[in-house]
């Protein structure tokens, strides 16, 4: 079951089969295991892994432009250093995250 939750989400939003008949099947195998809408409900949770790394790269947008702010203001490079380590370490942790999630540990 836990290999039909994660052909749902390539199935619903139309992921680039080279094999239609395949996929056809596919479609009908999940039909029949999911009789509930949990499954769908579920999905494979890539949302979070989305969200985190835009987050993240907003993060690293606000810390550049404190990093060009600083080529002015000494303050601003220092800040921009100490979030730098901050980001880096949550952008670390998404990363672990994004390989759990992907390989299902």
């Amino acid at each position: 079951m836990n290999t039909m939750m994660r052909a749902h989400y390539d199935i619903n939003y139309g992921a680039p089969w080279s094999n239609p008949e395949l996929a056809m099947g596919i479609q009908k195998d999940l039909e029949l295991v999911c009789t509930t809408n949990m499954c769908k409900m579920e999905g494979c949770r890539w949302s979070h892994v989305f969200g985190a790394n835009a987050i993240i790269l907003t993060l690293v947008i606000i810390n550049m432009i404190l990093l060009c702010i600083g080529t002015r203001r000494v303050f601003a490079r220092i800040a921009s250093a100490v979030c730098a380590m901050a980001i880096c370490c949550m952008q670390f942790a998404t990363l672990i995250a994004t390989g759990i999630y992907r390989l299902r540990l």
